[in-house]
C-alpha cells in the first residue's frame, strides 16, 4: 500500500516545486499532484518546462507522483472555472498525468438537485465517459470519488448527492466502465450518504483504488488529519483490511492544525502527518496479514 500524499495546501502556500520537495523532506515517496489549482504551470499552454521541473524533483527524492486531482468547475477563487473551458483543462490534466506517471486522476463526478440516483448515474455516464478513451490514451485511469451537496434550502445544512452511497458510486463506476475505478473520499463519507467503512465493502477491492483521508466533526468538510476530528479510524482500518485495499492511502489535508502553523514548523507538521499515516498503513498491512486477505 502506498502512503501517499496530497501537495494541495503547500503549493497554495509555496508553489508547487518547493511543495514537493517538502513532502519529501518529511518522508513522503508518493504524491497526489494538484490540478485544481488553474493556475498551476502544470497546466499552462506551455507546460513541458514544468513537467520536466516535477519530474526532476521527483527523480531527486526517489518519489512518484501516484494520483493526482482534476480540475472542477465549481468552488471560488483559483477554482472557478467556466464551463466552456473544463474540458480542454480536463485533457490538459491527463495528458500531463500521462507525461509525469500519474495512475490515476480523480474527477468529481456532477451534482444537481431533485434528482434521482438513477438520473444521476446516467448524467455522469454521458459526462464521463468520453473521457475514458482519452485517459487510457494517456495512460492513465479515471476515479470518480464521492461527494455531498448542501442542503437546497438551507445552505448551512449538508445532504447526500452525487455518489454519496456505496451504491451509487458503485453502479456509477460500473456504468462507465473499464478505465474507471472509485476514489473514496472518506471524510465525505461521513458528511452524507454512509459511513465510510460501509462504503468501502460496498465497493469492494475490484472497484476502489484510490482513498482522500482526512477527520471531520460530521457536520463541515474540515480536511483535519486524522484523530482530529470524530470519524471513526478503527472502522475504517477494519474495513480496508478485510476487502484486502491495496493501492494508495492518500491524505487530503487542507485544513487546520496543519495550515494554520508558521513556515517554520511546516515540515516538523509534515512530518507528523507522515508518521500519522505510516501508523494506519502498519496497521491495516498487520491486519490484512491476520484475515488472510494480502
Amino acid at each position: 500500500m502506498l502512503l501517499t500524499n496530497g501537495i494541495s495546501p503547500m503549493s497554495h502556500r509555496f508553489g508547487l516545486y518547493r511543495a514537493i520537495e517538502l513532502c519529501c523532506e518529511a518522508g513522503f515517496r508518493s504524491l497526489d499532484i494538484d490540478f485544481c489549482d488553474v493556475k498551476t504551470p502544470l497546466l499552462s499552454e506551455n507546460n513541458r518546462q514544468a513537467i520536466a521541473e516535477v519530474k526532476s524533483r521527483l527523480a531527486h527524492y526517489g518519489a512518484i507522483a501516484h494520483q493526482a486531482h482534476a480540475p472542477f468547475p465549481i468552488g471560488k477563487d483559483a477554482y472557478r472555472i467556466p464551463e466552456e473551458n473544463i474540458d480542454e483543462l480536463l485533457r490538459r490534466t491527463l495528458e500531463a498525468c500521462g507525461e509525469l506517471g500519474v495512475s490515476q486522476v480523480i474527477f468529481h463526478p456532477l451534482r444537481a438537485y431533485d434528482t434521482t440516483a438513477e438520473e444521476r448515474i446516467e448524467a455522469n455516464r454521458k459526462a464521463l465517459a468520453p473521457y475514458g478513451a482519452y485517459a487510457k490514451k494517456c495512460g492513465v485511469k479515471i476515479a470518480v470519488e464521492n461527494l455531498f451537496c448542501q442542503h437546497k434550502e438551507n445552505k448551512k445544512k449538508l445532504t447526500a448527492n452525487a455518489c454519496s452511497t456505496g451504491a451509487e458510486l458503485a453502479a456509477t463506476v460500473d456504468a462507465l466502465g473499464d478505465g474507471f475505478v472509485a476514489c473514496l473520499d472518506v471524510g465525505h463519507s461521513g458528511l452524507a450518504g454512509q459511513s465510510a467503512a460501509e462504503m468501502i465493502r460496498i465497493l469492494g477491492k475490484n472497484r476502489l483504488h484510490a482513498l482522500h483521508v482526512h477527520d471531520n466533526d460530521y457536520f463541515s468538510d474540515l480536511h483535519l488529519p486524522p484523530y482530529f476530528g470524530e470519524m471513526d479510524w478503527d472502522s475504517i482500518i477494519e474495513a480496508l483490511a478485510e476487502i484486502g485495499y491495496n493501492d494508495s492511502f492518500t491524505f487530503e489535508i487542507v485544513g487546520k492544525p496543519l495550515t494554520s502553523l508558521p513556515d517554520s514548523l511546516i515540515p516538523s507538521g509534515l512530518r507528523f502527518c507522515y508518521d500519522i499515516g505510516m501508523d494506519f498503513v502498519n496497521k491495516i498491512e498487520a491486519r490484512k496479514k491476520e484475515l488472510g486477505t494480502l
